[in-house]
């Protein structure tokens, strides 16, 4: 929670750099370390080499986040590698730094509910 936004003008910032964020690291570590590697070292180890070093950038401030976002670079790496399309993994990874400010903002608060019908 320390890491997510503190106040307005952070949250500001924090959701104009979330889809830039979600776009960069997808281009980078799955579409473009994909296209450049799979042929010189063929598709599973350009598999493994883009997942960790995704993994590895990605944050290390401890043994389970640093495992977490290794093994989750492994599952959208594969899903790309399926696929071919690298929108859905986007969309994903917009998404879930979103879900987490709304989670944080309801925890911050003690609100149950955002929005009112």
């Amino acid at each position: 929670m320390s890491q997510l936004p503190q106040d307005r003008d952070e949250t500001r910032a924090y959701l104009a750099f979330t889809p830039f964020a979600g776009f960069g690291w997808e281009i980078l570590y799955r579409g473009f370390l994909l296209w450049w590697l799979a042929p010189l070292v063929g598709i599973i180890a350009a598999v493994s080499i883009s997942s960790l070093a995704y993994g590895l950038a990605h944050g290390w401030q401890s043994q389970a986040q640093g495992i977490g976002s290794i093994v989750s670079a492994f599952l959208f790496t594969i899903g790309y590698a399926l696929t071919g399309s690298l929108w859905w993994l986007i969309a994903i990874h917009t998404a879930l730094p979103l879900v987490g400010l709304l989670a944080a903002w309801r925890a911050r608060t003690g609100k149950p509910e955002v929005l009112k019908a």
